[in-house]
């Protein structure tokens, strides 16, 4: 398995989606055993900043509006790169036909997606959970009981970060992510940007963070120094916004002329 930084040896006439497309089909005869956790999710953090800071408002806005990613490289690039992840993840532990191995590949991106999550990497984080909650890997019966029996506080973690990114329209996602985005540096996962900007998730409401029951990793203390910042994730909607009203008044004046 391999992570490259994006840039590295990009052709002058590739888009970032022909790129990505390109280097992962790339074969080297590499394994998870030969990194540990915490390069597996320092590596996957850098290739989708790289990627998503690559996303222009002008995408967002034709994703919007034509409802695909035809016109959308860099969008598309990012959730190229998120399923890749999700299948390498997958394909890695399906290798072995050891329940003992599986179980502690299982254990082990567990622990990756944990590390994600702790810096604030949401992106990588739920393409590492995709990959452990597939079809193919949810029905290893035999090795997540292995899992539970052999490395129970993994499994625990497994539990926690599913219910926690399981939707990000829930109160648990969202107290999760606007405390550990006040934050800098962080990375949202490109869905829940999305999604709010097609209103099918409502503003979070300070008031109600209380009424989250979920634990969180972060702690609670700056909630008064919270209430008054502005994050990452604020600034883009805004700026997004701010575009498509300019865009309105141009055609309004248009119009009138």
């Amino acid at each position: 398995m391999l992570f490259f930084v994006i840039g590295s040896n990009k052709q002058p006439q590739e888009t970032s989606l022909q790129y990505i497309k390109r280097i992962l089909k790339t074969d080297i005869n590499w394994s998870a055993w030969d990194f540990d956790s915490t390069s597996l999710a320092e590596q996957l953090t850098m290739v989708d900043k790289e990627l998503f800071l690559k996303i222009p408002s002008e995408e967002l806005c034709m994703l919007l509006w034509q409802q695909n990613t035809t016109n959308a490289p860099n969008i598309s690039a990012i959730f190229a790169f998120s399923y890749r992840t999700s299948c390498l993840i997958a394909s890695e532990i399906l290798k072995d036909e050891s329940e003992k191995t599986r179980a502690r590949l299982l254990a082990r991106f567990i622990n990756v997606a944990d590390k994600c999550h702790r810096i604030s990497n949401f992106q990588s984080c739920r393409s590492v959970l995709s990959g452990l909650q597939s079809p193919a890997i949810y029905r290893l019966r035999r090795t997540w009981a292995y899992v539970r029996k052999k490395h129970a506080s993994k499994y625990i973690m497994f539990e926690y970060l599913c219910r926690i990114y399981r939707d990000p329209r829930l109160p648990s996602y969202q107290k999760t992510f606007y405390i550990m985005s006040q934050n800098s540096p962080h990375l949202p996962y490109i869905g829940d940007i999305i999604v709010r900007l097609l209103n099918k998730v409502p503003d979070y409401q300070f008031q109600n963070l209380r009424r989250c029951t979920t634990k969180s990793h972060v702690s609670m203390q700056s909630f008064h120094q919270i209430e008054n910042s502005q994050n990452l994730f604020t600034k883009i909607l805004k700026a997004f916004t701010t575009t498509e009203a300019e865009e309105k008044r141009n055609q309004f004046k248009v119009k009138k002329n």
